[in-house]
């Protein structure tokens, strides 16, 4: 820009202007409100004669749409010390400290009043051991007869005991069963069967071989279980299980 740019009646334009600041076709508002274009040329484009540019060292570039300006440090001081804002901030501060006051107290009611968790029952073996279930005459053939026995049982309770396994449920397989009589079962003729509680099956071993199975099962802290079908089975032995005053033995007879 040139020395020659006209003036107004109030003021005469600074020869000091950096050009930088002024671009061609820069829009530059003047006190009054008006706007003009600066060229290079030194032209100014139709500056009304009533507007006075004054103090062009102070003029700042617009802003582009997507550019950030801050607060001057001006600015941030006058928020600071404006008694407005002082309140709001307290307001805010205090309301900040009620908030933790209240989760906090909140907190110990709940932790006080909450109702105690029940201690922990004490259990008895057979409800806190793995059982293990089995089939005797299916589990393990000692002897190769192709039936399994109580001493093939015996043969694995190491692997058994590996395992995690404290308690052993056997079928009542084991027990001697004979042919029993026919009868009427929901209007179907059923054969049933003679089940001896007091008796091993011979082929899956004796007397001696289930003592030798508790006796080993003692040494390794693990315990035995015989499912005893009392109430299924056509028992030659039911006034021993029953009691002759019942009425269950007559039925089983």
């Amino acid at each position: 820009m040139t020395e020659d740019i006209r003036i107004t009646n109030e003021g005469q334009v600074p020869v000091d202007v950096r050009q930088a600041l002024l671009r061609d076709g820069t829009d530059v508002q003047t006190k009054v409100g008006h706007v003009a274009k600066f060229n290079h040329d030194g032209e100014s484009s139709k500056l009304d004669e009533n507007i006075a540019v004054e103090d062009f060292d102070n003029y700042k570039k617009p802003k582009d749409n997507n550019e950030f300006i801050g607060l001057t440090k001006e600015e941030l001081k006058a928020y600071i010390s404006n008694p407005k804002w002082k309140r709001i901030r307290w307001l805010i501060a205090i309301l900040y400290l009620l908030l933790l006051v209240l989760l906090l107290g909140g907190a110990i009611l709940l932790v006080i009043f909450s109702p105690r968790c029940p201690p922990k029952p004490k259990l008895v073996w057979y409800q806190k051991e793995i059982i293990y279930e089995l089939d005797v005459t299916t589990f393990r053939d000692s002897n190769q007869d192709g039936i399994g026995d109580i001493k093939g049982v015996q043969e694995k309770l190491n692997y058994l005991e590996k395992n995690d396994i404290k308690v052993i449920l056997l079928q009542p397989s084991i027990f001697n069963v004979t042919a029993g009589t026919s009868i009427q079962l929901n209007g179907q003729t059923a054969r049933a069967t003679n089940t001896d509680l007091y008796t091993i099956d011979p082929s899956v071993g004796n007397d001696n071989d289930l003592k030798d199975l508790l006796k080993t099962l003692n040494r390794k802290d693990m315990r035995l279980i015989i499912d005893l079908p009392l109430s299924s089975t056509f028992d030659p032995n039911g006034y021993s299980w029953y009691g002759s005053n019942s009425s269950l033995p007559s039925k089983i007879n």
